[in-house]
């Protein structure tokens, strides 16, 4: 049940003046004047400092563990698989809901307990980070990693990646941050497993090699470091995408002015299955990408 508003400010001011500071986990912000943790600030004036707003109707008040909120058998029910959980989604969406969800920084719907969330996230290497309020590890970029031929390295790599991506998604969350480009969610495009067949090609310095079998196996390396694991768990740290499209990249750098992106990129069956298509195979069907 809601409480009235004075009854919220006067438990925020009280427990302030006793320094007992608030703060939030999980996909949970802040709000500033009641102290309370939500997933979207028109919820605020529900409940009270270190109180949870459930994130699903009828939106009760909570402890941090969310016991006593009605999620059995919603996609906030932590006991389910993700495919239960993307099951139950799918069918209480309608197609206005689902489309808004296909944004770059998609809105949120705060009735079905789903907070904005910006998708870009190019953390091939490092957390790219467009916040000046935090910094990131850099490792080296994917010709660097290739070069190592080790897919313990790789898995390492993308392990602490992940966890500082995490942190800064946290970070960014809880300040009531939660739209920007680069360096805001926790969804990455990455790795790049797409081949260098030409030096000239202008992402060179991203992948791996020129070789399918190496690409894969770092590929896949990658995956479960960043993922969190081999597929065992339903948790997962970061959710990377294997990028870019197949075939993607075969240019041709045209001498006639002709512009890049409309080169039709045609290669025979045996190569794209035996070349280009080998890695991303692998992403899916052991990365679990």
């Amino acid at each position: 049940m809601a409480r009235p508003f004075h009854v919220l400010i006067w438990s925020t001011c009280c427990q302030l003046l006793l320094g007992i500071r608030p703060t939030c986990l999980g996909e949970f912000q802040l709000c500033k004047k009641t102290g309370a943790c939500v997933l979207d600030v028109e919820f605020c004036s529900r409940c009270s400092i270190g109180q949870y707003v459930c994130p699903l109707p009828p939106f009760d008040c909570a402890k941090a563990d969310l016991v006593g909120c009605s999620l059995a058998g919603t996609h906030w029910d932590s006991s389910l698989m993700l495919e239960a959980r993307l099951a139950y989604l799918g069918g209480i969406l309608s197609p206005a809901e689902m489309i808004s969800q296909l944004t770059t920084e998609s809105p949120s719907l705060p009735l079905r307990g789903i907070p904005a969330y910006s998708w870009t996230n190019d953390d091939l290497h490092a957390v790219r980070n467009s916040s000046d309020l935090t910094t990131a590890t850099v490792f080296p970029n994917g010709c660097g990693l290739g070069a190592t031929w080790d897919v313990a390295t790789v898995r390492l790599v993308a392990a602490a990646l992940a966890q500082e991506a995490r942190g800064i998604h946290n970070l960014h969350v809880h300040r009531g941050d939660r739209l920007g480009y680069n360096g805001f969610g926790i969804t990455a495009y990455a790795p790049n497993v797409n081949l260098v067949r030409d030096p000239r090609w202008g992402r060179a310095q991203e992948v791996f090699g020129e070789d399918p079998h190496h690409a894969s196996r770092l590929g896949v390396a990658f995956l479960r470091g960043m993922q969190g694991g081999n597929g065992s768990s339903h948790h997962v740290v970061v959710a990377a995408a294997c990028k870019h499209f197949a075939v993607y990249d075969v240019e041709r750098l045209s001498l006639n002015g002709t512009w890049r992106v409309a080169f039709n990129a045609q290669v025979s069956a045996r190569d794209l299955w035996e070349s280009y298509l080998v890695a991303f195979k692998a992403c899916v069907v052991e990365g679990e990408a």
